[in-house]
């Protein structure tokens, strides 16, 4: 957890990240997703015991980068679309889309709903900042030639 050190901010803001990794081990996943949030505010005085708060914001942290990694969102909100292109059922596109639309992974209604709950009750303000989602080898060529033939080339210079 880190201080928000931005002028603007209360001196009750914090950014925090989460994140969940995919498939083989917890540290090579095939799949990874990352989420920052700010939260705003102190735990209300019935939840101040600051480990429950921790662990749900925790929860909450994780659950949010597996939804990043399950449902690939593109938004985080719907005000963050340029445009949708034409034929497209807007109302679909947004729900399939925005991280704040979505159905949350672990049910309890939209991501948007679920993240309103845990504000009710904790007492805070919570506002998701930024998500990365990424698959090992993305962005890589991958070479089109004749591997034996490169094996060769590279035995002959020996």
């Amino acid at each position: 957890m880190f201080p928000d050190n931005n002028e603007s901010s209360n001196e009750n803001s914090y950014i925090l990240t989460g994140g969940y990794v995919h498939g083989d081990d917890s540290y090579t996943g095939r799949i990874g997703g990352l989420v920052v949030i700010k939260l705003l505010g102190r735990p209300a005085k019935q939840n101040q015991n600051s480990l429950y708060s921790s662990e749900h914001i925790a929860k909450l942290l994780r659950n949010l980068s597996r939804q990043v990694v399950g449902f690939n969102p593109k938004y985080i909100s719907k005000n963050d679309i340029k445009a949708i292109q034409d034929g497209i059922n807007r109302d679909d596109y947004i729900k399939e889309n925005v991280l704040l639309n979505q159905d949350f992974l672990i049910g309890g209604g939209s991501v948007k709903d679920v993240i309103g709950k845990i504000e009710k009750e904790l007492g805070v303000a919570i506002e998701i900042i930024d998500f990365r989602r990424w698959e090992r080898g993305e962005g890589i060529k991958k070479s089109e030639g004749d591997f034996a033939k490169e094996v060769m080339n590279q035995a002959s210079l020996f």
